[in-house]
């Protein structure tokens, strides 16, 4: 998703240089979305917790560039019309994708289970080979069954993001394409719906249904009441399969055991999801409480660091805080709110109330086709469908439903007629110095988006502490024995043969010879830290946390201790914490992946 923005990006800057102008769509967007951009810069610039920030950051740039390089790209329908089948035609791949892992949970040994594995396997095979995450990377790493499928977005609820954002659009181009796309736009339309009830996904089910009712009702009041006769009579055809759909399953459950209890077993599931706990109205009065605590936000991407000070009683009962992390309001307006305080929320809501205008404003337009009035429709009602899924969801939070929204916005922005153009009448040398700058930067860009992926496959290849073992433990530990039989004092040897106990995970000698070590020379950081790691490995985290931290006081440096220290802080729910002694260890080492991972994973 990232490296598809970057592209885009150096596109746009690489195309104003050759044509020596910027073109512009006038729209009532470009004020709030930029004043956004300008807001979030303005946070991080001034955020006392930058490494925390970052993603959040990253994330917000990235949705503000997508808006304006979608609006001001895009400037006739044939270039619209190929966005749309390359989005089609994913949209049927992942489509394939999800409904094959649903089904492998009760016939692994299917055709498209089959093809899916083997294309994972294939991305597996080049992993090895160029030794790059590449599975991650183009989210085919978890394919398998799974009874709520996620397709490549890593989670139900991302793909059901995606659904509703697709239906809208996909519907209106339904109605208005000719045959060959027609058939293509209804058949991904169908199998979009059958992955949105698989991965049973409740806040993604009301999405839908609001984006559905303001889809109806804007058609209804475009084409009035006589076409909107004219249009059931004329797209009865599409509504066919799903009645045939419907006579199926109700065939089913009376003649099939097997099917029936399939289908009691999945709506037991649904209930149980339906049902669930309070604990979300509750995270949300207590973000209410840290808003309006912080009238101009707790700083950007810092909701799940500054919570626990206003998580309530109640809400800790049931969600211990060393069981249990909240990272998101699970309320996307809430969470703005609390982040970013009155400024950021009243520019989103000015972003919102923007964009449903101007969609009021090409729906008005004499001079637009019905086909384009019935695609704005489609605009429009994704848009809603996201925004009611982000009332109760953290989808927003996450770059790939963040940024569908922001690329909505731009595709109606980009249907806007008028026009401002800016002469680039710069000397020729000028402007390939900046292709070559834009190039350059892109390509540093790639790099750090490849970072976290390549952290990440570096963390599945590394081997823990505990699992190093000996070559020959038994022989080490004689003659170690041996030696602090003839040098009682000699602090090093009990530390060496601490370590081996370790690996050998025999506890308590490990932690007996540790502790004589430490005894004997008070200035052994690694004894302390191993102490710590021994102690959390048993569950005493309070006894780990007062061994890391006294090696930490014999060597402020010492990388290990400080990540050991933020990761025990984050398991007991301390995230402010955590997050500076994770900040620590990159000012020690930048590129250590351990800590590059926690950061993302203390909001995920």
């Amino acid at each position: 998703m990232q490296l598809s923005v970057i592209l885009l990006l150096v596109f746009w800057i690489v195309r104003m240089m050759l044509e020596g102008r910027l073109v512009l769509k006038s729209n009532l967007l470009n004020l709030p979305i930029l004043f956004y951009g300008l807001a979030i810069s303005f946070y991080y610039i001034f955020s006392t917790d930058k490494v925390v920030a970052r993603n959040e950051f990253q994330r917000m740039l990235i949705c503000v560039f997508v808006f304006f390089v979608v609006a001001n790209n895009i400037r006739d329908r044939r270039n619209l019309n190929y966005i749309l089948s390359a989005w089609l035609l994913g949209s049927i791949f992942v489509s394939l994708n999800g409904i094959s892992s649903f089904w492998a949970v009760k016939n692994p040994a299917n055709v498209l289970t089959s093809l899916f594995s083997w294309l994972a396997g294939i991305f597996s095979s080049i992993d090895k080979w160029l030794h790059l995450p590449l599975r991650e990377f183009f989210g085919i790493a978890h394919y398998g069954p799974n009874q709520r499928p996620f397709a490549t977005f890593g989670n139900p609820n991302f793909f059901a993001g995606y659904i509703i954002v697709c239906l809208p659009i996909f519907f209106s181009m339904f109605l208005t394409e000719r045959k060959r796309w027609k058939l293509l736009f209804g058949l991904s339309t169908l199998l979009l719906l059958l992955n949105l009830y698989f991965t049973a996904t409740r806040g993604a089910w009301g999405g839908f249904i609001i984006s559905f009712l303001i889809f109806v009702t804007l058609y209804s009041k475009q084409v009035g009441g006589e076409r909107w006769q004219k249009f059931w009579k004329g797209k009865l055809k599409f509504l066919i399969p799903l009645l045939l759909i419907f006579l199926l399953h109700f065939g089913l459950m009376s003649t099939s055991q097997k099917y029936k209890k399939t289908i009691e077993a999945g709506t037991d599931k649904v209930h149980q999801i339906l049902t669930r706990r309070t604990e979300r109205l509750l995270i949300w009065r207590d973000t209410l409480v840290m808003g309006l605590n912080n009238p101009v936000g707790v700083g950007i991407g810092a909701f799940h660091i500054y919570f626990p000070r206003y998580a309530s009683a109640e809400l800790l009962k049931i969600l211990p805080q060393d069981r249990f992390i909240v990272n998101y309001a699970h309320n996307e307006f809430l969470e703005i709110w609390s982040e970013t305080g009155l400024i950021g929320i009243g520019i989103f809501i000015w972003t919102i109330f923007a964009f449903f205008a101007q969609g009021r404003l090409l729906l008005k337009e004499d001079s637009s086709l019905k086909s384009q009035k019935i695609l704005t429709l489609g605009w429009l009602a994704s848009s809603a469908g996201i925004l009611a899924h982000s009332f109760v969801s953290v989808n927003m939070r996450f770059i790939v439903t963040a940024v569908y929204f922001y690329f909505v916005l731009g595709l109606l922005a980009s249907q806007c007629k008028r026009e401002i153009v800016v002469p680039i009448d710069w000397p020729r040398a000028l402007k390939l110095t900046i292709i070559g700058l834009v190039f350059f930067m892109g390509l540093l860009s790639i790099k750090g988006i490849v970072k976290p992926f390549r952290a990440h496959k570096l963390l599945t290849e590394e081997v823990s502490f505990f699992e190093q073992k000996e070559v020959d433990p038994q022989k080490t530990i004689a003659a170690l024995e041996e030696t602090v039989k003839t040098d009682p004092y000699n602090a090093l040897a009990y530390y060496r043969l601490g370590w081996v106990y370790a690996k050998e995970k025999n506890w308590r000698q490990a932690v007996k010879n540790f502790e004589l070590a430490c005894r004997l020379n008070p200035e052994l950081p690694g004894a302390r830290n191993n102490l710590g790691n021994i102690y959390f490995t048993l569950g005493n985290k309070q006894k780990a946390i007062e061994n890391y931290k006294k090696a930490i006081a014999i060597n402020p440096d010492m990388i290990d201790a400080h990540f050991n220290l933020g990761y025990c802080y984050y398991t007991v729910g301390k995230l402010k914490e955590a997050a500076d002694e994770f900040k620590k260890v990159l000012e020690l080492d930048p590129d250590n992946y351990k800590a590059t991972i926690m950061i993302e994973k203390m909001v995920q």
